[in-house]
Formats: C-alpha cells, structure tokens, sequence
C-alpha cells in the first residue's frame, strides 16, 4: 500500500528526476531508495544539506560533480590480491582526482559570510591520494596504453621491439623488391598476421618461397606466408612481446599493491563523495523546479502558499494555497469535472513527501507535520486481472488504508464513494470519514456529493473547500478556496449550452425545496467571494501604483539633488581656472617684462601671492563630511566655517534669515536651510589634510608665500637619460610654479656631467626661471642645481 502511494503521488518521479542528476551508482541508487523521514531532527538535517548545496549552486553556476566512478568491487579485488587492469586502475584514478577537485572547490567557497558546515564535515572525512593519483597517470595513457616511461625496463624492452621491427622489415623491404620473387607477390606489400610480419603470395606460387603459411585469403587467391629469412627475427621479437606483457603486468601489480594499501581509506572516502553527490543532487531538483525550503513543523499540519505541481510545466498554472491542521484536519473538495480537484490533492500528498524526505518544495511558503503514513486512493485502478470494478478497487484501497492509518498518517481521497449508487456511496463515505476521524488522521478528499458538503459544514474538524469556476466563461479558474463549498454548476451549464428552460425547470422541481435553497445560498457565496477577491486584487494593484509612484518621486529627489552638487562642482572649478588663469597672465608678464623695478616686481609677487592663496583657500573649502562633520551647533556666529550637508563641504557664514542661511564657499554664494551647518570637529585632520607651510621667498623682498604641500621641493633625476630628464624637469616646474614654490631643487649627480649639461641648457631657455646655481654645502653641492623664479 504505501509503494502503491507513492506511485499514485509521482513521488517516484521525483525520485528518478533526483537519479539523473546524481553521477555515482551509490547515488543514484540512493535516490531511488529515499522515503521519508520519521523524525524533525532526520528531516531537517536533510533540508539544511540541500540548503548548502542549493546555495553553492547559486553562488558558483560552473559548479559541477563528474568522473565517479563504481571502484568498490575494484578496491576488494585489490585487497583479495587480484591484478587490477587498466580500466579498473583508471576509474579509480578518476575518481580520486574528483574527490580532490571536489574537495579543493568546496574549501575554496568558504569564508567568514559563507559557511557550509555540514557538507565541510563530509569533505573533511576525504583523504588526500594525490601520489596514488599521479602514480596511475603517470603508468596508464588509455585503457589500452601503458607509458613507455612505467619503468626503465619497460623501456629498453620496447625499444628493442623497434628495433627488431625495423630489422625484419628491412629484410622483407629487400624480398618484396627483388625482381626474382616480386613476380610471385599478389602485392609489394609486407603486412601482419597475429604478430607476425608476412608478404601476400599468390596461390599458384606459394611454393616458390620458403617460410610458414599463418593464413589465406577467403577467396583463396592470397597465401600468407613468413618468409624463412625472418622466421628467426619473428621469433625474437614474439620473445620481446613476452617480455613486455611481464613487465605491464609487474607494473600493474605494483598499481594495484599501492591501492590495495589505502583500500579502505579510500573505499570510505568514496562514499563521502557519493554522499555529497547524492546532497548536490537534491539541490538540482530544487533549482529545476524553482524550489523552496519548507518549515517542520511539531504539530500535524500542512501549510503551503503559491504551490505548484512540480511536473505541470505549464506557465499558466494556477498556484495553490492551502492550509489543513489548525482549526481542523479533515478538508472536503468540491467542484466541477476537470476543475482541478484531483491536481490539487496530488499536489498536497507530493510536496508533503518531497518536504518529509528532505527536499525543497515548489511552494514560495510552506510548512508540514509529521506523518507516519502518507496514504493515497486517486484514479481509475480498476483491476482486470483480479476481476474488480472500479468501485471495488477503490474499496479494497480504502480497506487497506484504514487498516494502516493512525493520528499520525495523512490520507488522500479521490471521488470517495463513487462508483455506485449515489445514495449508498454518499452514506459509506460520510462513514468512511467518521472513521477516520475517530482514529485522529488527518484526511483530504474530493467528492461530487452534497450530502458530505452538508456534512462538512455541520461536523466539527471538517471544513469544505471548493475550486472555483467561472460560469460566465464556462471554465473552470483552479483556484481553491477553504471555507466554501462548490457546486456543480449543472443548470446554468447546461442552460448556456443551449438547454431549453423548460427542460431546467422541469429538473429543478424534481429537487428538494431546501436543497435548491442550499444551491442557491452557495451561488451567492461564491458570487460575493468572488467580488471581495476582484475588489482585493485592485486594491493590491492600486497600492503596488502608489509605491512605483513613491519611487519615481524619490528618484527624481536625487536626481535634483546630483545635479544641484554637479552644478556647485562646476562653479569651483571654474572660480579655480579663473585663477589659474589669472596667475598664468602675472606669470606672463613677469616673464615678458625686462625693465621693472624692485617695487612693480613686488607688486606682481603679491598679486600671484593672493591668487595663489585664493586657489588655496578653494581647495580646503572641499573637504568630505566623513573627515570633518561634528555636531549641530547651538548658536551660529557670521564668519565662522562651518561644514553644509547639501554642498558636501565647508562654508563661511555670511547671513541668517529666519531658517536660511547664506554662506560663502570660495567665490560661490549660497542659501542653505540652517539645519544643513554643522560644527567642524576635527580641524587638526583638516590642517594635516590641506596644511599651509610658509616659504621664504630668495628674492630679498621679505614677503611670505603660502604653499600646499603638494607642492614638491624636489626631483630626483638620476638613472634617467636626458630627453626624459628634460621633460620631468618641464612637469615639475610647472607643478612647483603653481604651487606657489619660489625655488627647488633638480638632483642630476655628479657623474659624467652630461645630464648636468643638458638640464641646464633647458634651463637657460625657460623665462619663468630667474636664476640657478650649485647647491650648497647642505643642498647637495655639485651634484644639485638650486632653481629661482620670478
């Protein structure tokens, strides 16, 4: 009875769906043994197997499991002193390299957010056989090749068999092109029977040369005969040949005594792997079918949202929610033909299996109890040899079934009581149902009786169910609906149909007054059902509007924000190229200028001094709220810094209006909520960020210059050749002159004195340089040339 469930249910459909994936023997054949568990803890120790692997899988899509191979028989041979051959000895070489690759892939995923500890407990249990691995491949090309580097000896031998090859065809070569016996050659040609080298003689001619005849064509014309020149050659080299099978056998005896060694490492590290194949198998499944863990549950009950009968591939199913074991255990299905009743029942006994035996379910939400027995009675099973109905048949089920079930088993009902008379059937399922209850199972079963919609509605622990069906379209929806009963539908089918009314009402008086009534009520139910679920789906549509609504209006919030920062951006760097400009105009014009006097030279230092402080001074206002912002301030103070959340850097408070402030940043003037100020908290981060150091400057004027300290006082140009000193040199005075440097020093050496030259030249030609000399004493000496500017 319980095979026949699970046949019934298409558990072993699964179950060879879970085979296919599966690449060892011990795993398919676990796959086709799996039932389901008895115990929370059995089956959630499988669900989080599936789990790891089922993750593994989504995070590595190259993940795969190949090259396992059935070595057990191979790995007693070995013990029991049997010679492993070629292919036996190559399948475990495999299969060792997949345990290691396996296991290396495995490790490699783990880390401190991804943990698979269930399956690392398997792979730590894999022994490592990387010599034994690289000792076979090393020996074994192919099943039928052995390398000529197995052993030193191995190859002397096969050595010696070229030669000896290359001797007798020589000999041959000579026969076959002499013009005395060519004459009697059927063809000039030197060709093998067995291992023996042979020329093909003409029948009429085998006599005229000596030798052994080893075969004939089937026509007869062809005598293949051993010339006796080489008979002695053949000879030998049969000798070798014996000499190599000895020696190939040695060699895979010694394969096989290494392997023997480690058979039962490696025989219970093998199982480790089939293990893990049998776990990614699972997980595969889950993946084909969109799967999802399910809850264990203590209590008797199934719970399970947007389900799906996993081998209905059909896009257009029609998910299903149901719920059995809170309120009551005993659901009773009603509803036309082909409506989806029977489709549901086997879909609840199939995820239940699925989900007991530690696998994922295809239902977005599910939870199951714990059941004992999962029992089934669905379909025709109208028995022809044993001479039963169909009503027979599922009789002798129902008998079987009640004899096993307890408070522990689940049992599925299709069409209980039919397939007889209508009253008699009615009666003995209501009974059927008592009996069940008594015995505390939980029960689902379909039924176009209303005697047991009656029945459900008014005993306790029964609830009627229904799928729906749109009247209107003459179809059926497949949804089901606990708590509502259906109902045939028959009249207004038939009425659509083109039933005359006549005939309709004509059925209608035949029935009783409070069954029609009956009927009626559940038209009105169902019509009301329908439209609170029309007008809930709105509502949900409704929402789901709003809330893109919500995230269009936020997105063009940041939108406005990014673009209002962009703008800002923009205006500071275009406040920094005017100076930049500005500076490049002074510059020019001291470099132009050949009569000034001491007093325009100071002039034009100080404007270039507070342009370059100016430039400055924009450069520390952009600073990151990470690095400075503090808290809110009490009270605001005009002319203080403070850092603007919305322009994301320092600003000086200009004026207060009310909740606006006005602030300036460089040249840029802006008004800001007030709440946007915030306190600078780390000023000495922001002096070691953006420091001021100052400069004497060489020119005897006195003055000060400021200087960021990006600014380099030096290069360093040794180990480069002059035309890319040259251009350094050009970069760095540039960078030096911008940054407000009012000298620095080149480092060329000593040395030749080429480099020295060749800087110095360029140096004479740049008007921004006023001066150079040789370091000094502290500077460097001769091997430094100390630059002045204007």
């Amino acid at each position: 009875m319980l095979e026949n469930s699970l046949k019934i249910l298409e558990f072993d459909r699964m179950l060879r769906v879970i085979k296919d994936f599966a690449v060892s023997s011990y795993a398919k054949d676990k796959a086709t043994e799996l039932r389901p568990f008895k115990t929370k803890k059995d089956i959630e120790l499988e669900l989080d197997k599936t789990e790891e692997a089922f993750e593994i899988l989504m995070k590595n899509s190259t993940f795969h499991i190949s090259g396992i191979y059935n070595i057990s028989n191979s790995l007693n041979l070995s013990k029991m002193g049997s010679c492993l051959n070629t292919i036996m000895l190559l399948d475990i070489a495999n299969t060792l390299r997949s345990m290691r690759l396996l296991v290396k892939s495995i490790k490699n995923m783990q880390n401190d957010r991804f943990k698979t500890p269930h399956l690392m407990e398997k792979v730590e249990l894999i022994g490592k056989f990387k010599k034994l691995e690289d000792d076979i491949f090393s020996v074994i090309i192919s099943e039928e090749q052995i390398s000529d580097n197995a052993s030193p000896k191995l190859a002397r031998i096969r050595k010696s068999i070229e030669s000896k090859k290359d001797s007798i065809r020589k000999k041959l070569e000579s026969l076959v092109s002499s013009e005395e016996l060519s004459k009697y050659l059927q063809d000039s040609i030197i060709t093998l029977r067995g291992d023996r080298f042979v020329v093909p003689v003409k029948s009429e001619h085998k006599t005229r040369i000596s030798g052994l005849v080893h075969d004939k064509s089937r026509g007869g014309s062809t005598f293949y005969i051993e010339p006796q020149i080489v008979v002695n050659l053949n000879n030998e080299l049969k000798s070798l040949y014996v000499d190599e099978r000895e020696e190939i056998n040695r060699i895979l005896y010694e394969l096989t005594g290494m392997v023997a060694e480690r058979a039962d490492d490696i025989y219970s590290s093998y199982i480790m792997l089939c293990e893990i194949d049998f776990i990614f198998a699972k997980a595969k499944l889950a993946h084909k079918y969109n799967c999802f863990k399910p809850v264990i549950s203590d209590k008797k009950e199934i719970v399970i949202k947007n389900a799906r009968h996993p081998l209905l591939e059909s896009k257009s199913v029609v998910p299903l929610n149901f719920s059995i074991g809170t309120d009551y255990n005993a659901v009773i299905i009603t509803g036309p033909n082909t409506g989806g009743k029977t489709v549901s029942l086997k879909t609840i006994g199939l995820l239940t299996m699925l989900a007991l035996s530690g696998n994922y379910v295809p239902a977005t939400s599910s939870r199951f109890g714990l059941y004992d027995y999962i029992l089934a009675d669905i379909g025709d099973e109208q028995s022809i040899d044993q001479s039963l109905s169909t009503f027979s048949s599922h009789m002798k089920n129902i008998v079987n079934m009640l004899d096993i079930a307890s408070n522990r088993a689940l049992l599925l009902f299709d069409e209980l009581g039919a397939g007889t008379d209508p009253t008699e059937g009615a009666a003995l399922a209501i009974s059927i149902l008592n009996k069940v209850q008594k015995l505390g199972a939980t029960v689902v079963a379909t039924t176009h009786y209303s005697e047991l919609k009656h029945f459900a509605l008014v005993t306790s622990g029964f609830v009627n169910a229904s799928v729906e069906f749109d009247v209107d379209k003459l179809m059926p929806t497949y949804r089901l609906s606990i708590g509502v009963p259906g109902k045939s539908n028959a009249f207004e089918i038939s009425r659509r149909l083109g039933l005359s009314d006549e005939i309709i009402n004509d059925a209608k008086n035949s029935i009783l007054d409070q069954d029609i009534i009956f009927e009626d009520v559940l038209t009105s139910i169902e019509k009301s059902k329908f439209e609170t679920e029309k007008m809930r789906d709105e509502i949900s549509r409704k929402l789901l509007e709003i809330k893109k609504k919500e995230e269009k209006i936020n997105d063009k919030s940041d939108i406005i924000e990014r673009q209002k920062e962009r703008i800002l951006n923009d205006a500071k760097e275009e406040a920094m190229r005017l100076i930049k400009n500005a500076r490049e105009v002074v510059e020019e014009a001291v470099k132009n200028s050949k009569n000034f006097n001491s007093n325009s030279s100071k002039d034009v230092l100080i404007i270039k001094q507070k342009l370059t402080a100016e430039e400055n001074k924009n450069k520390k206002k952009h600073i990151s709220e990470k690095t400075i912002v503090g808290e809110k301030p009490k009270d605001y103070k005009i002319g203080k810094d403070y850092f603007v959340k919305s322009l994301n850097q320092t600003a000086t408070l200009v004026e207060i209006s009310k909740d606006k402030a006005r602030v300036k940043a460089g040249i840029i003037s802006s008004y800001v909520d007030i709440k946007e100020l915030y306190i600078i908290n780390n000023e000495k981060q922001k002096k070691s960020k953006n420091s001021i150091f100052t400069a004497k400057n060489t020119m005897g004027y006195g003055t000060t210059v400021n200087v960021t300290k990006s600014g380099k006082m030096e290069i360093d140009l040794h180990g480069k050749d002059t035309l890319t000193a040259v251009h350094e040199v050009d970069k760095f005075l540039d960078e030096a002159i911008v940054s407000g440097l009012n000298n620095v020093r080149i480092i060329h050496g000593v040395g030749s004195g080429k480099l020295k030259r060749a800087v110095r030249e360029h140096l004479k030609n740049l008007k921004c340089v006023k001066k150079f000399r040789d370091g000094g004493e502290r500077e460097g000496g001769m091997g430094v040339t100390v630059v002045s500017f204007y």
